[in-house]
């Protein structure tokens, strides 16, 4: 949470990896294939953010940010790109190798 009390909730992310391994911000960025257990996650492209960042998931107020300072930084033409899109490759194969659990290893293949 920073000082605006802008929390990582907010995204609505499907993953959130914990960076005490040594990450930086914004290094899932150059991600290309990653291992979440025993899934394979091939990325397809950065998300684009709309103004739902900007509505507190508790209170549903609407506030100016994060957008406001994501797009200080992460504008690419009239968009905001925070967070990628990830595709299972493993889909077809048993419930084991689809299956992501929490605590699982984040393991970025390329």
């Amino acid at each position: 949470v920073d000082s605006e009390g802008v929390a990582w909730r907010r995204f609505r992310a499907n993953f959130v990896v914990d960076g005490d391994g040594g990450l930086e911000p914004f290094d899932e960025d150059t991600w290309h294939r990653i291992l979440i257990g025993r899934v394979s996650l091939q990325e397809c492209g950065s998300c684009s953010r709309c103004r739902m960042v900007n509505i507190h998931p508790d209170t549903a107020q609407e506030t100016r940010q994060p957008l406001r300072t994501l797009y200080s930084f992460r504008r690419s033409k009239a968009r905001v790109l925070f967070g990628r899109q990830l595709r299972n490759e493993s889909l077809g194969a048993d419930d084991e190798l689809r299956t992501v659990r929490v605590g699982d290893a984040v393991v970025v293949e390329s």
